[in-house]
């Protein structure tokens, strides 16, 4: 292990040679027939001020159309189209942004100003010589206006995708545009970014999502920048992000796994990040493909040669630091047929808190934790947000965990006076209930103890204490719910039910409140994964094993603290927790070489050593 492991950062360390000048405008061939006709529709949905023409897409078909020189008498016309969505108002909170969607009255998602101007950045940056006097006055001016909203926008260090893609385009326009006091402020973001993942991380952590747009945001400035210092500190966090991409990496999931922040699929885990994977040669070409591809041709940055090996090896481990606080912190265990991971703290309503995935593919569903307020537990409704960008949601409770290896116990708790709507806005949560639910995947044998569940059994009662064990292939989980409390104060029933064949799910599902819930509610659970069980009687051993330290799990409560103690492989896992004021009161039993660094793989700081402090 110690031996890979300086390989590997050896390799990573050493990518930065590579860096040379700045690369030269990509050259595209003219669009064939079928892009044509794509070009041609789009034209004539934007011409047409069709409402649901987007602000961020028509940069896209104007950058698509320059870098292929295609009908050059139309981008001036197109400039003005998508100008009509730019908030002109200098008195106006949004004054420099877009609307999202022509139908909008005002900007209300102002992200729609970087994700559009991403894509003028790259015009700027690559093809301006190439734009006619009248279609670079209007460009310029729809730049400048731009830039000011950008200026003028608030965005959280924390916000890792928006942040980044605010920095690069600053960064390029200001350079390409003779804006040098533009990308000096660009650069300032990058070096407060910069400071900030050396002592906390990456904010927005393994999101299967916005992975693959930071990637995109900060590929140009690797690429394009004429700044020597910018091409190597963007390499510097490329190579952490592609070393956090391999570390977390389970090769039958193709993709990352374990805990994550803001995860858009909610069953499977697979984002936007597929499309980069899919480009350095990981997986697969997506089938998930963009209609507009060009984004990454132009952004995409090759991970150093070898990566992708590391991501190959097993077994390992992982914890990674996202935020200020100690409990800010995912942890994760990589096996060859089943990955385990789990996080002290929530970000967003899209999170994972706690993920189990087992060898059956990139499809097949992963084991997963959460408290819903609406019957629809395997996320297959969107809900609308402020920003008009639908998502599917889950509460925001209060999160507490402990992981040791291949074994975690985890809390989740939900105050409803204090719990914000997931949706964002301030109105009231929509409650249609209160579901403790943990997702399995259908292909998993199931088994209530000793006793395995027939296929045919649809709605099976779960008795309290009882364990659950899944197994497919030779890997197995035991899975415990080790404390529930419903709205009235009292363990509620659990079930075991089959109503997601459709989706390969099923759930184990705790119903702690009807309606909005009438006081906290709380469910944790203990969860323990082994592999190389080579036959029946291996996994007989597994089970009664598990059952046996039963009888050392601890679960106690006044009503204000709660005293969670379990067995663990190594030694106890325990958590005491002051409920009303959402406090962690003991953490104990995590593996003390995992605590140290913000991204650490078995026991070593390697994002300390690929992101060093300045001297």
């Amino acid at each position: 292990m110690l031996r890979r492991l300086i390989i590997v950062a050896g390799l990573l360390l050493g990518a930065g040679s590579r860096l040379g000048a700045q690369s030269a405008p990509p050259i595209f061939p003219p669009p064939d027939a079928r892009m044509r006709a794509s070009f041609e529709r789009a034209w004539k949905q934007y011409a047409s001020r069709d409402p649901e023409s987007a602000a961020r897409d028509m940069y896209v078909v104007l950058l698509n159309a320059v870098a292929r020189n295609w009908r050059p008498d139309r981008w001036a016309g197109l400039i003005d189209l998508v100008e009509e969505l730019h908030d002109r108002d200098p008195r106006s909170p949004t004054y420099g942004n877009y609307r999202w969607y022509r139908r909008e009255p005002r900007p209300d998602d102002r992200n729609a100003l970087e994700f559009s101007m991403q894509s003028a950045a790259l015009v700027s940056a690559l093809y301006r010589n190439r734009l006619p006097p009248d279609a670079r006055s209007r460009f310029d001016a729809a730049l400048a206006l731009g830039s000011e909203g950008m200026l003028r926008h608030k965005v959280d260090v924390s916000y890792t995708n928006i942040f980044l893609m605010r920095l690069s385009n600053c960064i390029l326009i200001g350079e390409s545009a003779n804006r040098p006091e533009l990308a000096q402020r660009g650069r300032a973001w990058l070096e407060e970014w910069l400071a900030y993942t050396r002592s906390r991380g990456v904010h927005e952590f393994s999101s299967p999502t916005y992975y693959g747009v930071d990637l995109q945001d900060l590929g140009p400035l690797a690429r394009y920048s004429r700044s020597p210092e910018v091409r190597s500190e963007a390499e510097a966090a490329l190579r952490l992000f592609w070393t956090d991409i391999a570390a977390n990496w389970f090769e039958p999931h193709q993709g990352i796994a374990g805990a994550c922040s803001r995860d858009y699929g909610f069953l499977a885990g697979h984002g936007d990040l597929d499309h980069q994977l899919s480009r350095a040669g990981w997986i697969a070409p997506n089938p998930r493909g963009q209609t507009w591809p060009i984004l990454d041709d132009l952004t995409f940055w090759n991970p150093p040669t070898g990566l992708h090996s590391l991501a190959l090896e097993a077994p390992r481990r992982l914890a990674q630091q996202w935020g200020a606080e100690p409990w800010e912190r995912s942890v994760h265990y990589v096996g060859r047929h089943f990955s385990l991971g789990t996080s002290g703290e929530g970000y967003g309503a899209q999170d994972r808190m706690l993920a189990l995935l087992l060898a059956g593919g990139p499809e097949m569903p992963i084991v997963s934790f959460s408290l819903g307020y609406r019957d629809d537990p395997y996320g297959q409704t969107k809900v609308p947000t402020p920003e008009d960008h639908p998502k599917t949601n889950h509460l925001l409770p209060f999160v507490a965990s402990v992981q040791n290896g291949r074994e975690a116990l985890l809390l989740e708790s939900l105050d409803p006076v204090s719990t914000r709507n997931p949706v964002g806005g301030k109105t009231p949560i929509p409650y249609e209930g209160v579901w403790a639910t943990l997702v399995l995947p259908s292909a998993a044998e199931v088994w209530q103890a000793e006793r395995p569940v027939p296929p045919g059994e649809s709605s099976i009662p779960w008795p309290e204490a009882s364990p659950l064990f899944l197994r497919y292939g030779d890997a197995a989980a035991a899975i415990r719910l080790v404390f529930a409390r419903d709205d009235a104060g009292t363990p509620p029933p659990a079930m075991l039910v089959r109503d997601g064949s459709a989706l390969g799910a099923q759930r184990l599902t705790a119903n702690l409140a009807n309606g909005r819930p009438r006081s906290r509610v709380t469910a944790a659970i203990w969860i323990r994964a082994v592999e190389g069980l080579t036959d029946d009687a291996a996994f007989a051993d597994f089970r009664r094993n598990f059952i046996r330290a039963q009888g050392r799990v601890r679960a106690a409560t006044d009503g204000v603290r709660i005293d969670l103690e379990v067995p663990g492989l190594t030694g106890p896992l325990r958590m005491a927790i002051d409920l009303p004021h959402e406090k962690r009161l003991l953490l104990e039993g995590a593996d003390p070489a995992m605590a140290k660094g913000f991204l650490n793989i078995d026991g070593r700081d390697v994002g300390g050593e690929l992101l060093p402090a300045p001297q």
